[in-house]
């Protein structure tokens, strides 16, 4: 009984140390490569690629298309960030939260859940559906995931109009109308 309670204790902190890692032999090329160094006249002809921004995986997209200066004006992108809106050009916008229209009745904005996308202006080959309010429909698709979450947890399964309350508080108030 000593003896197993003693091998236990020894496995558990064995496997709790701050920093334990399994044990790795270097291989044959680690032991034989030696690191490069670069005479200093060519180090600054290496150009460096600068690291890609992570971007979220749920995040929604939206693309903007045929629109007219003036009606993209009517349209603020929400960054997933919640930092700052975007106005809009005719083209994608990935990491997006959703987005505000003027036309929308106060407190109305468009949310677009995770992984999901949704197109504003020309209609794209392939949608699930329209989501429409007043003069305006937004083609938008969704994945099955997200039907499935939104429908468990009862919020939103799919790009739609939504009230700016509650579960679809949006990070950004609408800039015309005071929330």
């Amino acid at each position: 009984m000593k003896f197993s309670f003693l091998i236990a204790l020894f496995l558990v902190s064995c496997g709790s140390a701050p920093v334990s890692q399994p044990f790795r032999a270097p291989g044959l090329r680690e032991q034989i490569t030696a690191p490069v160094i670069l005479a200093p006249d060519l180090e600054s002809s290496v150009k460096t690629k600068a690291p890609a921004s992570k971007k979220k995986i749920l995040a929604g997209t939206v693309t903007f298309a045929g629109l007219t200066v003036a009606e993209l004006a009517d349209f603020r992108v929400i960054p997933e960030s919640g930092k700052g809106l975007i106005t809009p050009e005719n083209k994608s916008y990935d990491e997006v939260d959703g987005l505000w229209w003027k036309g929308a009745k106060v407190g109305t904005w468009f949310k677009i859940p995770g992984s999901s996308e949704a197109w504003v202006g020309d209609r794209p080959e392939g949608f699930d559906g329209i989501a429409e309010h007043r003069d305006l429909g937004i083609y938008y698709r969704s994945n099955a995931l997200v039907k499935l979450v939104g429908f468990v947890k009862k919020g939103v399964n799919h790009p739609n109009w939504v009230q700016n309350e509650g579960r679809t508080l949006s990070p950004i108030e609408s800039p015309w109308f005071g929330n």
